[in-house]
């Protein structure tokens, strides 16, 4: 269990740098105002990238109980 838990706190910490990482790379090709478009936009696909983690299919195949009738009955 710890294990798992260390792989995806490295997964998210990785994923973390490499968003920072291409924010610095956009920062140094374009201008002032077209990267507060870009972060504005990315802002947004953040949010909505995050909403998506929060699906129902992903309740059914994680959930130990998501074989039984009565929670396939309430997604």
């Amino acid at each position: 269990m710890i294990r798992s838990g260390l792989a995806l706190a490295a997964n998210n910490t990785l994923v973390g740098l490499l968003a920072f990482a291409r924010n610095i790379v956009i920062a140094r090709l374009v201008s002032v105002e077209d990267l507060g478009i870009a972060g504005t936009f990315a802002t947004a696909m953040a949010i909505i990238e995050m909403l998506s983690y929060f699906a129902l299919d992903r309740l059914l195949v994680q959930a130990p109980d998501g074989e039984e009738p009565v929670l396939q009955g309430t997604t």
